[in-house]
């Protein structure tokens, strides 16, 4: 049997409400909203935007456990919470992970795919905030340097150093260069800073640890 055009239409309109019916559920986090958040000033700040943004597409997941949305899938990090204070991008090495799990991450990348993405103009304006609120990688390597190791020089240092905790569960495993180089400058970060590995804040100055700074500076294969 032939459907007349009208009929026609109406069958795609039902096929279509299902399928944005399951879309909508998935993108279902509560509050959030799809609609582009606007900026009052071509300079992005938390106040004319970046704040606006941060509350109504990241900080329904990212929030304490007990005050998230009615849909959050199993497999949202719980790890990063409370991003809807302006501080807690005011560490550098929290504005470098969120820099790198946005823009540099093809693994885990945020927003996740069953959230609601960030439109052209979004991505451009959080990231152009986000720089300022991170550090430079010249500003934590200098301009002139070289090193003759490479990802398989330094990749049993991850291993060992890093991988009881970075393992590929809730944390990044750095097994391969690809993934490794994703994350380039949160490492730097965590290294320079002294903040990893989280018990020793002199690693850095070692053999293993300089090793690897300087490989994640200067490495050839790493750039």
């Amino acid at each position: 049997m032939r459907l007349k055009s009208s009929h026609k239409y109406f069958a795609l309109l039902m096929v279509s409400g299902l399928a944005l019916g399951g879309c909508s559920k998935s993108y279902d986090l509560g509050s959030e909203s799809p609609e582009e958040v606007s900026f009052t000033e071509d300079a992005p700040s938390w106040d004319n935007g970046i704040g606006t943004l941060i509350t109504k597409k990241c900080a329904n997941c990212h929030t304490s456990v007990s005050l998230r949305s009615r849909f959050v899938p199993t497999n949202t990090p719980s790890t990063i919470n409370g991003i809807s204070d302006s501080s807690f991008f005011d560490d550098t090495t929290s504005a470098g992970l969120a820099y790198d799990r946005i823009y540099a991450t093809t693994a885990n990348p945020m927003p996740p795919t069953f959230a609601t993405p960030l439109t052209t103009n979004e991505m451009a304006k959080l990231k152009t905030w986000l720089e300022t609120k991170t550090i430079a990688i010249s500003s934590v390597c200098g301009t002139t340097g070289s090193s003759a190791l490479s990802f398989a020089d330094v990749s049993a240092t991850f291993t060992n150093d890093c991988g009881s905790c970075h393992n590929g569960g809730n944390r990044v495993a750095f097994d391969s260069l690809s993934k490794t180089k994703q994350y380039r400058r949160t490492l730097l970060t965590y290294l320079n800073n002294g903040t990893m590995p989280p018990s020793n804040s002199a690693y850095k100055s070692g053999v293993a640890g300089a090793a690897l700074f300087n490989w994640l500076c200067f490495g050839a294969d790493v750039q």
